[in-house]
């Protein structure tokens, strides 16, 4: 009998053992990625009050509120790297999910929203035609873009019951950060619209560094929650001997 239990110790110890190297993965993988968020958003913020405040907005690529510098493009980056997420999620699954699918490709247009500014261009072109001008370019985009925008958080949310609890616990981080940044887009409407806040000025600035960094934040957040589960499918799938994957 103790040689059977010895035997049966020894044949469980390697699915335990690559069970526990996983989530040792998963870990890591989870702790890099919230580091190099909070540096990024602290590196973000930092520049843009350096550039708009004490250098007189002189540097395009400091200004986080800037849809041609790079802050720009790190946001589209970090929803791009989230769509990947979905996508891969999708498609490692034995069925595919329609409802990931759709986020994939809605997480990809929004990135390329942050890289083209199509929300602004809808702003303007409304604005024009309304005869009017800052403030219902203002107020124009979001009748437009509100709908997808809680489409996908409803999404986001559906994945996140999906992933193990602590990646879930993330996902619903980031997504109660863009809560926040949609927040913080909807202060600024009023403060431009009724306080005549000016563009540069320190209240314009402080909104701009909680909305952006908030935004870009729980992009990168969400992103690195989702490549985690595709990281413990993949663990999953070698442990079981249903994928060959490099160690």
């Amino acid at each position: 009998m103790k040689v059977e239990a010895e035997g049966r110790t020894a044949a469980g110890s390697p699915p335990e053992a690559a069970s526990q190297e996983a989530g040792r993965r998963a870990d890591r993988l989870l702790e890099v990625g919230v580091t190099i968020a909070i540096a990024t958003v602290a590196a973000q913020s930092a520049a843009h009050l350096l550039g708009v405040l004490a250098l007189d907005d002189r540097f395009l690529h400091l200004n986080a509120d800037d849809e041609h510098g790079l802050p720009a493009w790190l946001g589209a980056s970090a929803t791009f790297a989230a769509a990947f997420g979905v996508l891969m999620l999708a498609l490692l699954r034995e069925t595919i999910d329609r409802k990931l699918i759709a986020l994939a490709g809605l997480l990809a247009f929004f990135s390329l929203d942050d890289a083209v500014a199509i929300h602004e261009r809808i702003g303007e072109k409304v604005a024009g035609a309304l005869g009017y001008g800052d403030i219902a370019e203002r107020l124009a985009w979001p009748a437009v873009f509100l709908p997808l925008f809680f489409a996908g958080l409803v999404l986001l949310v559906y994945v996140g019951r999906q992933l193990p609890a602590r990646l879930e616990r993330l996902l619903y981080l980031g997504v109660g950060l863009l809560a926040l940044a949609l927040a913080a887009e909807a202060v600024s409407s009023v403060l431009y619209a009724f306080l005549d806040v000016e563009r540069g000025s320190w209240p314009d600035s402080v909104e701009v560094v909680i909305e952006e960094g908030a935004e870009l934040g729980a992009w990168m957040l969400i992103a690195t929650a989702l490549l985690a589960g595709v990281l413990g499918i993949l663990d999953e799938d070698r442990a079981d001997g249903r994928r060959k994957l490099p160690a």
